[in-house]
């Protein structure tokens, strides 16, 4: 009978072994997360256009987006107009009127 003794383990056997596994999650990971700030920059706009305001309080508390200023920026970024007053060092986002207008 044959004693094999096992592989020992490598950085460089590591890094080959897990590359797919990685390589897979990462990607998994990355759609979910851009599905995730679509989703969410979605949820925002639509809160906009209904009520008017969103404070980042009640993005947190309500809608259950946490970093709400990120949102916002992307949406900016897309072209929507958001104007942003601070109350008490709380951001209080707005659809600016062009944007009401356009809707």
């Amino acid at each position: 009978m044959e004693n094999k003794k096992a592989a020992t383990p490598t950085p460089e056997r590591n890094r080959l072994e897990n590359r797919d596994h990685n390589t897979a999650s990462h990607t998994q990971s990355q759609s979910r997360e851009h599905l995730n700030s679509f989703t969410q920059r979605a949820v925002i706009l639509k809160h906009l256009q209904i009520h008017g305001t969103l404070t980042t309080l009640e993005a947190r508390n309500q809608l259950f987006i946490m970093h709400p200023a990120a949102r916002i920026q992307e949406l900016r970024e897309h072209g929507k107009k958001i104007i942003t007053v601070r109350v008490d060092r709380i951001a209080k986002y707005l659809l600016s009127a062009d944007e009401v207008a356009n809707d």
